[in-house]
């Protein structure tokens, strides 16, 4: 995803006067609705509607990919930002490259240079409180990343808007709608990337709920799928540990230890996450799996010490 918001000056002038509209309907999602919207694959909105303004008629005429686009941009500046319960999410999903995660100053910048016949110019600050104000009536709040989700997929269905709002569910330990989420995503990805990462989804949430069977099920649908994903070993391992198998725990340490190369560098925002959920993490274990994962830390992978340290 790109680091920015980009709109052109013409499509922020409709979303501005949309926004000052108090009876606008486009883009707002009232709280509740936001599942109905993200289930669908067809978009809601034309533009033939009676209720709709000439405004909004234009927008969703001409401009609903680039506005779904730059909602969902909105929706991921806010999930980088939340820091929820079960950590944040990790950038570095491959060992040799990261995802950018766009930051609140860098969004408000808002260059327009990544749509094909864009004049290229900056937009002003206000694209991303325009586009907070659109999906939300209640402005001036954090960003909802749900409701801004729940608008993309209203304008241009899409696995990224369900992609989001499933991770948003997902941090927060909302189980049913993060599986839910998360079976459509499946269904819509793109490839096998978007495939592995819904599926780590899964598994992650499955983990939560200390299901370790379907959490071992649900990472090695991931690795089947995209083979180099960094996050379903760490599943695959963490499962392990908790029901007692040594041997398959370090089977999946020592794959993830020959993906990123025996060096610790690639897998710091995990560490980093696994630190941050010490106490969760041991209060999940039994005296065997405490055992377990002693042998596992001792063992010949050395990447599992700098992994579990912070759990022992």
């Amino acid at each position: 995803m790109s680091d920015v918001i980009q709109l052109r000056p013409e499509v922020m002038e409709l979303v501005r006067e949309i926004a000052q509209r108090p009876d606008s309907v486009l883009l707002r999602v009232k709280p509740g609705t936001e599942m109905r919207a993200l289930r669908e694959d067809r978009a809601w909105l034309t533009g033939a509607e009676s209720n709709s303004s000439r405004a909004e008629r234009h927008l969703v005429e001409v401009y609903r990919e680039e506005v779904a686009f730059a909602l969902r941009q909105v929706a991921w500046v806010a999930l980088c930002g939340d820091d929820a319960g079960h950590g944040k999410l990790i950038r570095r999903q491959v060992a040799s490259s990261e995802t950018p995660r766009p930051d609140p100053r860098a969004a408000a910048v808002a260059i327009s240079r990544a749509m094909a016949d864009s004049p290229e110019g900056v937009v002003d600050g206000s694209t991303r409180a325009l586009l907070e104000a659109c999906s939300d009536p209640r402005s001036g709040r954090s960003a909802n990343v749900l409701r801004l989700c729940a608008a993309a997929q209203r304008l241009s269905p899409s696995f990224r808007a369900r992609h989001l709002a499933a991770a948003w569910h997902t941090l927060h330990g909302r189980e049913a709608p993060a599986l839910l989420l998360a079976r459509h995503a499946i269904a819509t990805g793109h490839d096998a990337m978007d495939e592995a990462l819904t599926w780590t989804m899964v598994a992650e949430v499955h983990s939560q709920s200390k299901r370790w069977d379907r959490a071992e099920v649900a990472s090695a649908a991931a690795i089947r799928a995209f083979p180099e994903l960094l996050s379903p070993y760490l599943v695959q391992a963490w499962c392990a540990i908790h029901v007692a198998d040594e041997g398959r725990a370090q089977a999946a340490l020592l794959e993830l230890s020959r993906i990123v190369g025996g060096r610790p560098g690639p897998l710091v925002e995990h560490i980093e996450r696994i630190a941050g959920l010490r106490v969760v993490m041991r209060e999940s274990m039994n005296e065997a799996s405490g055992r377990v994962l002693l042998r596992v830390v001792d063992g010949p992978v050395k990447l599992a010490g700098e992994l579990f340290h912070a759990i022992l």
